[in-house]
């Protein structure tokens, strides 16, 4: 059984409390008319809102899955990249991950909004690239799961509400819509030259900061984020892949700007070579 979705005690409370209320107009026959009307608009209304509060969606409890980010990720370095990776084979019989694959098939995410929703996708994107690559242990490569034809990204990751999702369907058709082009930082593809894997859970009441910090590590990565040139910089492929989400922040170059001082003289903007080799604890490495 997956985590309880509604706050059921809201709804009992509310029928408690209406119950007194419809036992006082009864058995008061002292109270007047004017008063039973405005007692049984106030049920109404009581009522009502404490309905409303009962519907609101319970987070999904994400704690097994920072168990495994906060005990399993380590910074090092991999073919000269400065990053933080995991290590996959000590998850492969984890029944952990197991646990969360089945919890997020019982979860309805739909009543989630705003910093909620974005902090929820976020990790399920992040789990879920992990659970796509324990299926298929071992590789080399996230993409080695897919092919020219069907990339990993199109393929069937998991359930979420009993329906089937894909990568890119979360990045997509949910995260990228929001918005924020700080997603881009903080969803992770099990790559190298992605984003540091972060080792907490994104939670709607810090995401502001953790997505700045996110951005901000990322910025100051010159081994997969930015590198600066004597009249330019190399800059990491996803700014040229989602170049259309940072219209929002004034272009690439402003977007940059809130975290890394360019300066006057870039003359040149090129882009970083992308190593989707897995960030795999395990790897070969070169510091």
């Amino acid at each position: 059984m997956g985590p309880k979705i509604y706050y059921y005690n809201y709804y009992y409370f509310s029928l408690y409390f209406c119950l007194i209320f419809l036992v006082l107009i009864v058995c008061n026959n002292e109270v007047s008319h004017t008063m039973l009307s405005k007692i049984n608009h106030l049920v109404i209304i009581v009522f009502s809102l404490f309905f409303c509060f009962s519907l609101q969606a319970k987070s999904f409890d994400w704690s097994q899955w920072e168990m495994i980010v906060s005990s399993k990720v380590i910074s090092d370095s991999s073919a000269l990249i400065s990053t933080k990776l995991l290590n996959y084979q000590s998850l492969l019989n984890d029944q952990r991950i197991k646990k969360i694959y089945l919890a997020l098939q019982n979860y309805d995410p739909s009543k989630l909004y705003g910093n909620e929703k974005k902090a929820f996708y976020i990790n399920a994107y992040n789990f879920y690239a992990v659970s796509m690559v324990l299926n298929h242990w071992p590789i080399e490569s996230i993409r080695d799961i897919g092919n020219v034809f069907f990339k990993v990204w199109d393929k069937d990751v998991g359930k979420i509400n009993g329906e089937w999702v894909t990568l890119n369907y979360i990045e997509h058709e949910v995260l990228r819509p929001m918005g924020d082009p700080r997603i881009h930082f903080a969803i992770v593809c099990a790559s190298l030259s992605c984003p540091d894997l972060r080792t907490e859970i994104y939670m709607s009441n810090n995401l502001d900061t953790q997505l700045e910090n996110q951005t901000s590590n990322f910025l100051n990565n010159p081994s997969k984020g930015l590198l600066k040139k004597r009249n330019g910089i190399e800059i990491s492929k996803i700014f040229k892949w989602f170049e259309n989400d940072f219209d929002s922040q004034g272009g690439i170059l402003n977007f940059i700007e809130k975290y890394q001082l360019l300066g006057d003289n870039i003359e040149d903007v090129d882009f970083l070579p992308y190593n989707w080799q897995l960030n795999e604890y395990t790897a070969i490495k070169t510091k």
